[in-house]
């Protein structure tokens, strides 16, 4: 029988830090292929939003981006700030929901969101935040799972 998959917010510190070179590879085959349809600079500024324990946000800063995390649960930015000691990288995770980012206007060259709209009060203002918040010539990178999926919980 199959492990039941656990909700990416509720690992504990072992379970996200075991994760990591998977996380690592899916960030940087992610970072590949948007780099080979829009032009995203080195050291560019990227936002995740609902970064959980900000696992992705480590990851993109080791490949080189300014990311910053967005999150609305207090227990997994407490998570990141565990992670960031356990991996030795700097990570910020502001608390905030994609229906506001708590950010000024154009900070960002990209912005992901991934498995975050289906989950949002208000999906309209989640993704004019998403671009409100990018510069021109960014690019927002989305994912979300579909009501059709027969793998959705």
């Amino acid at each position: 029988m199959a492990a039941e998959k656990k909700a990416k917010e509720s690992l504990s510190l072992e379970e996200v830090v075991a994760s990591m070179p998977a996380v690592r590879r899916r960030a940087e085959t992610r970072m590949g292929r948007l780099r080979s349809i829009v032009d995203i600079p080195g050291g560019a500024d990227l936002l995740d939003v609902g970064a959980a324990q900000g696992e992705y946000v480590a990851a993109y800063r080791e490949l080189g981006y300014e990311a910053v995390g967005v999150e609305p649960w207090d227990g997994a930015r407490e998570m990141a700030a565990a992670l960031s000691g356990r991996l030795s990288v700097p990570l910020e995770i502001k608390k905030g929901k994609a229906e506001d980012l708590p950010f000024e206007d154009g900070s960002f060259d990209v912005v992901i969101s991934t498995s975050v709209l289906e989950h949002v009060g208000d999906l309209d203002a989640a993704v004019s935040e998403a671009y409100r918040v990018l510069r021109d010539g960014g690019v927002f990178w989305f994912n979300s799972a579909s009501s059709l999926c027969p793998r959705q919980g």
